[in-house]
């Protein structure tokens, strides 16, 4: 299954909006601008699909749960960790949606594992 085939089904399955959607591609453009990471398949379909979730939860204003903080400081450790900050703050300040800080930690992460693949 292709990344683009993945999304369409969350469009058609009535999980992700225009508005969700415009914010996916400014997403994978953001990567492929910023970090020449082209997210497909195989590197983006966990943060993608993360992400289209995230965003629905927060359009229909529903509550994020806390990451477990134990989780996220082993993160800290990672060699990416600080260029994964830097993108993810980067990266927040280009969404139309406000993101909470519970779930910016788990963009930390999902990027900080796109970056170790790459």
């Amino acid at each position: 299954m292709s990344l683009d085939f993945r999304l369409g089904l969350l469009e058609q399955s009535g999980q992700m909006s225009s508005k969700v959607k415009e914010n996916i591609e400014a997403i994978r453009t953001f990567f492929i601008d910023d970090a020449g990471i082209e997210l497909i398949e195989e590197n983006g379909s966990r943060f993608i699909t993360h992400v289209v979730m995230a965003l629905g939860r927060i359009e229909r204003e529903e509550p994020v749960e806390a990451l477990d903080d134990e989780a996220f400081e082993e993160f800290k450790e990672s060699d990416v960790f600080e260029k994964a900050t830097d993108m993810t703050d980067r990266l927040v300040g280009i969404l139309s949606f406000d993101i909470p800080e519970s779930e910016i930690k788990y963009f930390i992460i999902n990027i900080c594992l796109i970056l170790d693949e790459d």
